[in-house]
């Protein structure tokens, strides 16, 4: 097992909450504007930059929910404490899942499936955003009926990697 997925994951997620807290605190502490006003307009903004965005979101995906994900659940007592975890996710919140004649079952009955799905488009970067959700497409490039197509919430994301960490600790620290 690689412990350093498991660690880098952990970090991703510890930077999406400190980056959430910045920009919460950030507004009423002058100091904390100026520091970040003064790296953003160094790197060519000339505008505030939401500190929680896209590209912090993509890349904690990325590292739970790829590098994590491949580390950690491979044999099937993994699976089964990942799909435990995970199925909360389904009654927390509302996604909205599109599959192909030829897709496999996925979602609430199937978590393991579905975050292979997930897995495979961030792995390939088939992902879209829109307004305040992430839309994931996966197909099967053999057989274009074996598709899937994922809308959730920046929150349900959220919550997804969260729960896939934990998963992993779970296998870790068996």
């Amino acid at each position: 097992m690689n412990k350093n997925a498991f660690l880098d994951a952990k970090n991703s997620l510890l930077m999406v909450r400190i980056l959430a807290r910045l920009d919460i605190e950030r507004p009423g502490n002058e100091w904390l504007d100026k520091v970040i006003s003064e790296v953003e307009n160094a790197n060519g903004y000339q505008k505030k930059v939401p500190l929680v965005n896209q590209t912090v979101f993509l890349s904690m995906a990325y590292s739970t929910l790829v590098w994590l994900r491949e580390s950690y659940f491979k044999n099937k007592k993994a699976k089964k404490a990942l799909s435990n975890r995970v199925m909360p996710l389904f009654s927390n919140h509302k996604i909205k899942i599109d599959k192909g004649e030829k897709a496999k079952e996925i979602g609430e009955k199937a978590p393991i499936e579905f975050i292979r799905r997930i897995r495979n488009s961030l792995g390939h970067a088939n992902v879209s955003i829109e307004d305040n959700y992430f839309i994931f497409y996966d197909v099967n490039p053999k057989e274009k009926t074996d598709s899937v197509k994922i809308k959730m919430s920046w929150h349900a994301l959220g919550e997804l990697t969260e729960m896939v960490i934990a998963a992993g600790n779970d296998v870790l620290f068996e």
